[in-house]
């Protein structure tokens, strides 16, 4: 490979790691108007971002860590400022900060997630397959509130955090798909300059492994293009990992999460 072509190869990995970075940071912050709770705030401690929604699940209330300028003291009050809310924290820290920072971290009393979840980008979107014949999917605005937490089904608590005003937040767009006139699958996409985050696919138990689950995360990045993005992005789970390679996404960081254990 010719030096000028890898320098630009590794500029534009970079620009995926700042866009999947900004995507997941901003859709964190974009809970806090729907949240309900009086103290729900951002705040910036350095390049450090805190996110405290209220919810009592330490994974909503996120301190995160991407910019190799952070220092621990940063990180540290971050943290302190969620825990002087009496909710309870977690970290999201970029993979290649662990080395530097997961000693302070530790030392917060909060532990590592043994999976490193990978932020995985979709450059240069390509035509959009088209769903199974058996699933419909349908845009869901806060008329299909019900259907669309059916389809993800992803409980009570969820609920809570995606509540019916989000669904009219003109940053989201979510999909539901219908197996005949039953919801059975459902996605979200939050757009960010030009590119689309894809978050919280979920497929009821008894309709997967029918491709329903790639057909909705389609659907969202679909819902993306037309809004003007040009680029996916999304965080994986272990189990998800295979098909979203499969589907043209590649690795372009990780994320470290830490909480009490």
């Amino acid at each position: 490979m010719a030096p000028a072509e890898k320098a630009q190869k590794q500029v534009r990995a970079e620009a995926l790691r700042e866009a999947s970075d900004r995507n997941l940071m901003e859709a964190f912050a974009a809970l806090i108007p729907h949240s309900g709770v009086v103290f729900a705030e951002r705040r910036s401690f350095g390049p450090v971002v805190a996110v405290a929604t209220g919810h009592p699940v330490a994974f909503f209330n996120p301190v995160m860590v991407t910019d190799s300028g952070a220092s621990a003291e940063e990180l540290s009050a971050a943290v302190g400022w969620i825990q002087a809310l009496d909710v309870a924290p977690s970290i999201q820290l970029r993979a290649d900060l662990r080395e530097r920072l997961e000693p302070a971290v530790l030392d917060l009393g909060l532990e590592p997630d043994p999976w490193v979840i990978p932020g995985m980008a979709l450059d240069a979107i390509p035509p959009i397959p088209g769903p199974p014949v058996e699933l419909r999917i349908e845009p869901a605005g806060s008329d299909r509130f019900e259907d669309w937490h059916a389809g993800v089904g992803y409980g009570a608590n969820f609920r809570r955090i995606f509540p019916r005003s989000l669904f009219d937040d003109p940053r989201f767009r979510l999909v539901v798909g219908y197996l005949e006139d039953e919801p059975v699958t459902a996605a979200a996409a939050f757009m960010t300059d030009d590119a689309v985050g894809i978050y919280a696919v979920g497929t009821a138990e008894h309709a997967r492994r029918c491709g329903f689950g790639e057909a909705v995360t389609w659907a969202a990045v679909q819902a993306g293009v037309e809004a003007g993005c040009s680029i996916a992005v999304l965080q994986s789970t272990e189990m998800a990992l295979s098909l979203y390679r499969q589907m043209g996404f590649v690795e372009v960081c990780g994320y470290v999460l830490y909480a009490a254990a």
